[in-house]
């Protein structure tokens, strides 16, 4: 196996790399709930070289219209910022929710309930699919302990339902 030896320039081209491109496109994580391996994109807004190559597809669109440099390319420029950056932010905040629980960490920074109300939602749908019991350890051990948590509340007051504050807590 070659041993890689980082010099000052390789250093440098990283770092330039890196201010240009950003750190990747997405990143390996856990879920903050049900703790399932996933990747979320970390990108949030565009870079610079994403405004570069808006630049020269504004560029190549305005001379394949206009034969020549036009003033509208400043608006095709701008707009095409513009959809990038909601693309970019869109395709960011849909990831950030867990595919497997339905746990949106943005959520429930502004509100733990709102998120635990959502999970519960997402559970409450898929209880009836056998194939949810089967896809991950992970998935399987929340189940049982919101299983648990509804039998100790059956047990202490009867007729009462699950609430998503009981469901937040890791020792219910």
């Amino acid at each position: 196996m070659q041993k890689l030896v980082y010099t000052s320039r390789t250093i440098i081209c990283e770092n330039i790399r890196m201010k240009l491109f950003g750190s990747g496109l997405s990143q390996p994580c856990f879920c903050a709930f049900c703790r399932s391996p996933r990747r979320v994109y970390t990108k949030r807004h565009l870079t610079w070289a994403n405004v570069v190559l808006a630049g020269l597809t504004t560029t190549l669109l305005t001379f394949g219209i206009w034969h020549r440099f036009d003033p509208r390319a400043i608006v095709l420029f701008v707009g095409g910022l513009i959809v990038a950056e909601v693309f970019v932010q869109l395709r960011w905040r849909m990831g950030v929710s867990c595919p497997y629980c339905n746990f949106d960490p943005v959520l429930y920074r502004k509100s733990a309930d709102k998120a635990a109300e959502k999970v519960l939602q997402f559970y409450d749908k898929r209880k009836e699919d056998a194939d949810f019991y089967l896809t991950s350890t992970a998935l399987i051990e929340t189940q049982r302990r919101m299983q648990e948590v509804a039998r100790r509340k059956r047990r202490d007051s009867p007729g009462a339902s699950v609430t998503p504050d009981r469901l937040v807590s890791k020792n219910p």
